[in-house]
């Protein structure tokens, strides 16, 4: 199945429900860090990264 990850700048507990609750799988404030994203990715595509 297809993994959504929104990207909000908002701050609100309320708008991270929201977006639970219409289907995104997980969610992430903006700014963010390149880390976080890859983190992410790597949680839900079960990837590991070789540098």
């Amino acid at each position: 199945a297809t993994v959504i990850i929104a990207l909000t700048a908002s701050v609100f507990e309320e708008q991270r429900q929201t977006i639970l609750s219409i289907g995104c799988d997980d969610f992430m404030r903006k700014p963010f860090q390149e880390s976080a994203i890859f983190e992410k990715l790597a949680q839900y595509l079960g990837v590991r990264y070789v540098y």
